[in-house]
């Protein structure tokens, strides 16, 4: 099982650096298994590396009225028309399928924070959000590494 964690933000806008500080903390405790990346943004150049994986998660931050505090949503494909520099999670995915024939099972995990000035470093309701996305995500990541050793 080849697993993919993109963890995207600017980490110069306080708790938009949410994505990349949790993907640093699965990278440092995470099954061999799981590469992890760390993005300022979704870019299209990411496909080939999102093609190559079975599984990929992708984690970012979000206002803190839009999902709660951590939300875990499947990630459908869309289509790879119209991309340009940047992406979203599902043009991401439609890309893949148009250039490479794969389209992974994927897991878009967003987490509330509610600083987003300028800035270096998380709030400590981001903070403990964060704890919280790393625990359902470490668990999501376990799930499928039992379901492929039982296969």
């Amino acid at each position: 099982m080849n697993i993919i964690l993109i963890g995207y933000g600017n980490e110069l806008r306080g708790d938009d650096g949410l994505g990349p500080c949790i993907a640093r903390t699965i990278a440092d405790r995470a099954a061999p298994q799981v590469r992890t990346l760390v993005v300022h943004q979704l870019t299209p150049e990411l496909a080939d590396d999102v093609a190559g994986a079975d599984l990929v998660i992708l984690v970012d931050a979000c206002f803190p009225g839009d999902a709660g505090k951590v939300r875990m949503q499947k990630v459908e494909c869309a289509t790879a028309s119209g991309l340009a520099h940047t992406s979203e999670p599902r043009g991401l995915l439609g890309l893949c399928r148009a250039l490479y024939r794969h389209t992974p099972q994927a897991w878009l995990v967003t987490v509330a924070g509610d600083d987003f000035s300028l800035g270096d470093g998380l709030s400590t309701s981001a903070q403990a959000n964060a704890a919280v996305a790393v625990k359902e995500i470490e668990a999501l990541i376990e799930k499928h590494l039992a379901a492929i050793s039982v296969t």
